[in-house]
């Protein structure tokens, strides 16, 4: 997923700001003064005192009478109370430093517990991660928020006010540990500072003209310290969009996005949100043939009721704007003329969340949008062909040795072998895992599951102590005897062919898709990489150098060896279209400094983890015979993740993308 976000922040219209985060630990000076800003201070500890000699008037009569204590101390300063008050809230804080994308350093706890958001995209990215914040704004002005985010914080979250007016005093009594503010309207830049007097604000995106709600989304998962969750979401997204994508036909493409105005016969046309998440299915914005302002990209353009035939599409999603409910949105339908347009005349106009498809978005709003596309599709083509319903149980499959496996539950799978874990997650089935091996590495919440050994080497007692309902796995696995035994457990194993080629890699995800009753995913998963794979396609076209490549395999400075012929890195360096520099042997052998000199190679590749193992680069070429090569003395030496750059899964496209870009510097 790493090389999904990779590609989302390259993206012209998206703005990635990077975080430099450090960790420490800060005593605070006290509790109060955590969430009580010093200018209130003063005013604060008088209130306290006040109150005290008033409870002490409205005492019992007996306790009136009471002449005071001769003894009594001394009149107590507002540090003194300030210490009794705080004394038993003090506590040593870890936190980290963070450079947000105003280019502030801001210290904020680590973990942070309780949160307010000032802005709907984050209150919805907080949501997709799971997290609740103690406050969060309640829309624009009079309107409430969006019916999609609502049922998610009611009775859980406090308003503190419209977007864009905040109440401090609010957010002043919910103590928070941080408040988070991205908006591509801007309007709270000038009261940081008062916010910064309550709590640490943290800015994790600022519009440049850039804006996307990915972005947004990413920058907020990483302020809380939940990339991992945000890049499993963002396998699931990639996977239904792609899975309505695929069923797009050339009579089907063109889409347009109108919203009726409340306030009078006014069109607005898409904005950039809206027109994101279909860009991703595979829709195409038709050519309008008007002069629109379009001057920012999260504001939309207004027509005129009487250019609505400009805007005809195959298919046209339309929306009220009314709060009050869709009787405008109605009352405009039936305008003679709307009458007109194509997409009305065969049915292909849908009503929608006219405030779900105008909002700047987020994972919640995307999900619905994704959702509105598939019921859209699946009355044109009156029978549901897109997200086909999970095949009923129980399934019979058949695996790489011809026999028939009856699955009856697949609801705790163990995958072993890491590009079975990242095809389970790429399908969207990613919660049914309770189990995956060490090779498991991505994405990377796959590593937070418990972990069984290494798939060629596996032991039986910790599979079967998990309780599975199905294992799936390659002809990787063993030892065989292992297999066996689990086989006369009762638990089904489906285990298939492992690739190493494209078509092998197209046939594991059908198999695996197959198993888990995903066909049409699986099958979005084979669309998108054809696509990528045909991206590479065209970067290939515009080099005409062959570079000579040796691949090293590395386990430290004492375990170095090359890569011959047959093996899966072989089968990647000829789709970039370079030469193995290696060509004498199959599979790995001892890599003598001889062998490396006469190997002539213009550029050295290794794993990630095997050229962190000799020193990095410069550990490498220490290495006798590897500085004395035309890789070594440019210094072209290049690494990439093994599971990405061998592991033959979802990610194959974009891994030999990013091997193009590594070996053609012309390409830069």
């Amino acid at each position: 997923m790493s090389r999904l976000i990779s590609r989302y922040l390259k993206e012209p219209h998206v703005g990635g700001h990077p975080y430099t985060v450090h960790k420490g630990n800060i005593r605070h000076r006290n509790a109060l003064q955590t969430v009580i800003p010093d200018r209130y201070f003063t005013l604060f500890i008088v209130l306290i005192l006040l109150l005290g000699i008033t409870g002490c008037s409205v005492g019992s009569g007996e306790a009136a009478a009471t002449p005071p204590s001769t003894d009594a101390p001394a009149e107590p300063t507002e540090e003194t109370v300030a210490e009794e008050l705080t004394a038993e809230v003090a506590e040593t804080t870890e936190t980290r430093t963070i450079t947000d994308a105003l280019g502030r350093e801001v210290t904020i706890p680590t973990n942070p517990q309780r949160v307010v958001v000032l802005s709907e995209i984050d209150l919805d990215s907080l949501l997709a991660l799971g997290i609740v914040p103690v406050g969060a704004p309640n829309g624009r002005g009079q309107m409430t928020l969006p019916s999609y985010l609502l049922p998610l914080i009611e009775g859980k979250t406090t308003s503190i006010g419209g977007l864009g007016e905040p109440n401090l005093e609010t957010i002043l009594t919910l103590q928070p540990d941080v408040i988070i503010y991205s908006d591509p309207y801007g309007p709270l830049a000038e009261k940081i500072p008062d916010l910064e007097q309550i709590a640490p604000v943290v800015v994790p995106y600022v519009d440049n003209g850039d804006w996307h709600w990915k972005t947004v989304f990413l920058a907020v998962a990483e302020v809380m310290e939940k990339s991992a969750e945000a890049e499993a979401w963002m396998h699931t997204y990639d996977a239904q969009a792609a899975a309505l994508g695929a069923h797009l036909t050339d009579d089907l493409r063109q889409v347009s996005i109108v919203r009726w105005m409340a306030d009078g016969p006014r069109i607005l046309l898409s904005n950039a949100f809206s027109s994101q998440v279909l860009s991703d299915i595979g829709f195409v914005r038709p050519d309008y043939q008007l002069d629109l302002a379009g001057t920012h990209p999260v504001h939309t353009d207004v027509i005129s009721m009487e250019e609505v035939n400009l805007v005809d599409a195959d298919i046209v999603f339309a929306g009220g704007l009314n709060p009050e409910g869709d009787v405008t949105m109605q009352e405009a339908l039936q305008n003679p003329l709307v009458q007109t347009l194509s997409a009305v005349q065969s049915q292909r106009l849908f009503t929608v969340d006219g405030l779900a498809w105008s909002s700047t978005g987020g994972p919640t709003a995307a999900m619905q949008l994704l959702a509105d596309v598939e019921k859209a599709l699946n009355q044109i083509a009156e029978t549901p062909v897109v997200d086909v319903p999970v095949s009923p149980l129980p399934r019979t499959i058949t695996d790489t040795d011809g026999n028939e496996i009856v699955i009856e539950d697949d609801s705790r799978i163990i995958a072993l072998e890491g590009p079975v874990a990242e095809i389970v997650y790429a399908l969207g089935a990613g919660d049914r895992l309770i189990a995956t091996d060490v090779s498991s590495t991505y994405p990377e919440v796959a590593t937070q599951l418990p972990q069984v050994g290494y798939v060629r080497q596996l032991s039986a007692e910790p599979l079967l102590a998990l309780d599975p309902t199905l294992i799936i796995t390659t002809d990787q696995a063993g030892p065989p005897e292992v297999i066996e035994q689990l086989r006369e457990s009762g638990v089904p194993i489906a285990m298939f062919a492992s690739a190493s080629s494209v078509e092998e890699s197209y046939a594991l995800i059908r198999n695996i898709a197959q198993t888990l009753g995903l066909v049409t995913e699986g099958e979005a998963i084979i669309v998108q990489m054809e696509a990528d794979l045909a991206e590479a396609a065209a970067l290939l076209a515009q080099v005409e150098t062959t570079p000579r490549v040796l691949f090293i395999y590395a386990r430290g400075v004492d375990t170095v060896m090359g890569g011959g012929l047959g093996t899966g890195v072989d089968v990647m360096l000829a789709l970039a279209g370079a030469e193995n520099a290696i060509t004498e042997f199959e599979g790995y052998q001892p890599l003598a400094a001889e062998s490396a000199v006469a190997a002539a190679p213009d550029a050295y590749l290794l794993f990630t983890s095997g050229l962190e193992s000799v020193g990095g680069a410069e550990g490498l070429l220490q290495i006798p015979g590897l500085a004395q090569t035309p890789a070594g003395e440019n210094e072209r030496v290049f690494s990439m993740d093994g599971l990405l750059l061998t592991g033959f899964g979802p990610r194959m496209g974009q891994a030999l993308i990013e091997l193009i870009y590594l070996l053609y510097p012309e390409l830069q």
